[in-house]
């Protein structure tokens, strides 16, 4: 663990131990559960899981905050591009960036070619430090892209938040898969984007919204790429509370 005021003692090995432990402990037809108590913990290197499976990776009701003190790549990367097979769920934690730490490239969780992905109860950044240089604040920890999905059949994001974003918070890219599907839901919200505050990619068939807001971006709030275009069946739904 490390301190509260987020001048920390990094713990990269001890985390990729916890997550190794993770994958090894998995059996067909029985998730495995990689659990982290209220606290603070860090790293300053880029963490992993790339063994297919089925996976649950949960905090301790949003006292569980993870610490990025990288300002380049990516904090915690799932998948490994290729594999099928894969199921992850990520539940009840918060992610930060270290006390003078500008991320300038990379995402806070890449998931790469997973299957099934979710994602709820989590923030990434603090709305609570104040606003970015680009919006009139002097607050200066950054992410730099939340997160970012390439690849994936279906997905959901529920009660999902992101602040004081260098680039852009959350991207949606699929597999080009007519059954490609993403919902982001539940009083999920989006401020201060240094770009965009969504970025749909191509092969994200069919993207369902409601219950969210967004704000403050520097170009777009959802943007949409033209290479959603060359997919089939490509559809965005906004629902009663989108």
């Amino acid at each position: 663990m490390c301190s509260s005021d987020l001048n920390l003692t990094t713990n990269t090995a001890a985390i990729q131990l916890a997550l190794n432990a993770m994958m090894a402990s998995y059996t067909i037809g029985s998730p495995s559960r990689l659990y982290f108590p209220s606290g603070y913990i860090c790293s300053n290197s880029g963490l992993s899981a790339t063994t297919a499976g089925y996976f649950q990776i949960e905090g301790d009701s949003q006292g569980t905050h993870f610490v990025d003190a990288s300002t380049t790549g990516n904090f915690l990367t799932l998948g490994n591009g290729s594999s099928g097979g894969w199921s992850i769920t990520l539940d009840n934690f918060n992610m930060l960036m270290k006390a003078g730490v500008t991320a300038t490239s990379g995402s806070l969780i890449y998931a790469n070619n997973v299957g099934l992905f979710k994602i709820k109860d989590v923030s990434m950044g603090d709305f609570t430090l104040g606003l970015p240089p680009a919006f009139g604040g002097s607050y200066s920890p950054q992410i730099w892209d939340g997160l970012t999905i390439s690849g994936f059949d279906f997905g959901t994001a529920d009660h999902f938040s992101a602040w004081n974003v260098g680039d852009t918070a959350l991207t949606i890219s699929g597999t080009a898969s007519i059954r490609s599907e993403f919902h982001l839901i539940g009083d999920s919200n989006i401020f201060y984007c240094g770009s965009n505050c969504i970025h749909l990619g191509g092969g994200a068939n069919a993207v369902y919204f409601d219950e969210i807001s967004e704000a403050g971006s520097a170009a777009y709030g959802v943007y949409v790429d033209q290479a959603i275009f060359n997919s089939q069946n490509a559809q965005v739904f906004v629902g009663p509370g989108g």
